[in-house]
């Protein structure tokens, strides 16, 4: 008992960080800021975790993370307080639960309870079964004891698979160990959750309740995600982050409300703080550009999403290569397998039927592995979508660019990479945003009448 008040603890202070900066973004909807608020808040004290110790030399301790929410609250507090939102409190604060399920059809109660069935599943399986993935033993939940026990990650430098992928979800499992709680894997649930919740949130601004429901429903119940719903792995926190951010950047393009930039931005870049082997964040980097030159509004909002977009993975490879320099060995992963990759094929003599032999070899790889996975969502979305049918539609040009890097990518790593056809399940992983994107893109371009 006394470890899940500690676990109730450690993640509602990382909800009222994030709750606060939510209410500073100008975000107002209620299911909106209590969809974002963990995402939020569990972002920015792990970068602060991270910055303090990194530049301020603190170690990776329970005082560190107090500190980082005493003054993160704080200091959000000042700045709602400044602007003017604690009213929203009371507003915020109140729920009608009953008075929300007497409005639901039966169909709607029915969607609205097998969504909640999925998400107890989540928390069931994750607090009381251990973790058993070779990738979570191993990398995040591995590095996350060394940190606790050590205070620092001086010791990873001695240890292969250590620097190779941001620290976001080891520093969740962090701030579980620095109190002595184990059930770590509880925070996969809630990200899961906040990702239900503000989906349906973003889709029913645009639909009707029925079908936003549905849309959800067939989020929540997709085997991939529901699979890393109770997988400590980082593929789910990254397709959270960064599908809703795309989704808020499609909302700038067409609305062309500052919170939708800043909310869309800081989700991308905080995607990078969780993955940064995939430059999906180009993309998030055309949207906003496309939005600018199309509105003409809001520039240093726009030049400050720019530069955020990757700045969480900067950090992370800076302070690696500090790193580097004072370690007894030399540290492998000091730039992303992308990175290397691309200069490494660069340097390649390949003739044109090389290429010509790799692109086909690509394009039949990538067709096998992922149709089974997105086949029917893909047609899903080609019969109910008009976008195929306008040009330069924001939707489709998004997916066709993330489809690019996808190919890009593994083009390349076809000349730099002898085992680069067999890694399905890793490519599968990759292209989980997909999943989200495909299913918003598609019920929010339904012919319904909106209520």
């Amino acid at each position: 008992m006394m470890e899940l008040l500690t676990i109730i603890i450690i993640q509602l202070s990382l909800v009222i960080v994030g709750f606060l900066l939510a209410l500073t973004f100008g975000i107002k909807k209620k299911l909106e800021v209590w969809g974002l608020s963990y995402l939020l808040g569990s972002g920015l004290i792990s970068i602060l975790f991270f910055v303090t110790h990194w530049l301020l030399g603190w170690k990776l301790n329970q005082v560190n993370f107090i500190v980082c929410i005493l003054v993160s609250v704080l200091s959000l507090f000042a700045v709602v307080s400044f602007k003017k939102q604690t009213k929203l409190f009371e507003q915020l604060l109140h729920f009608n639960i009953a008075g929300f399920w007497n409005k639901l059809e039966q169909i709607e109660k029915m969607l609205f309870g097998a969504v909640c069935v999925f998400f107890c599943y989540s928390l069931f399986i994750n607090y009381f079964t251990p973790m058993t993935d070779w990738d979570a033993l191993a990398f995040y939940d591995f590095r996350a004891k060394i940190m606790v026990l050590r205070g620092n990650m001086v010791e990873g430098a001695n240890l292969t698979y250590f620097f190779q992928y941001p620290p976001y979800t080891t520093f969740l499992h962090v701030f579980g160990y620095l109190f002595n709680a184990q059930h770590v894997k509880i925070a996969y649930s809630l990200i899961y959750g906040s990702f239900l919740m503000t989906f349906f949130s973003l889709l029913r601004s645009r639909q009707d309740r029925s079908v936003a429901l549905i849309a959800v429903f067939l989020l929540a119940s997709f085997p991939s995600v529901l699979e890393h719903a109770i997988t400590a792995y980082s593929n789910l926190a990254f397709t959270v982050f960064y599908a809703l951010g795309i989704i808020y950047l499609w909302y700038n393009v067409r609305f062309q409300d500052r919170k939708d930039l800043l909310v869309g931005a800081t989700l991308v870049g905080l995607s990078t703080w969780v993955r940064s082997t995939e430059p999906f964040w180009l993309v998030a980097a055309f949207l906003i550009i496309w939005a600018f030159l199309k509105n003409r509004r809001y520039l240093f909002s726009s030049l400050l999403s720019l530069a955020w977009l990757s700045l969480p993975n900067t950090l992370w490879r800076k302070f690696i290569n500090d790193l580097n320099l004072t370690a007894s060995v030399t540290i492998i992963d000091t730039e992303t397998h992308t990175t290397s990759a691309i200069r490494t094929f660069f340097e390649l003599q390949t003739g044109f039927n090389g290429w010509l032999v790799h692109f086909w070899q690509t394009s039949a790889y990538l067709v096998k592995v992922l149709l089974p996975e997105f086949l029917f969502l893909s047609l899903l979305w080609f019969l109910a979508s008009k976008a195929f049918m306008k040009k330069w539609n924001l939707e489709l040009v998004t997916l066709f660019l993330l489809s690019s890097i996808v190919w890009g990518g593994t083009f390349i790593f076809s000349f730099t990479f002898e085992t680069w056809n067999k890694i399905d399940g890793s490519i599968v992983r990759m292209c989980m945003a997909f999943i989200p994107l495909l299913i918003y893109s598609t019920v929010e371009n339904l012919s319904y009448e909106k209520k």
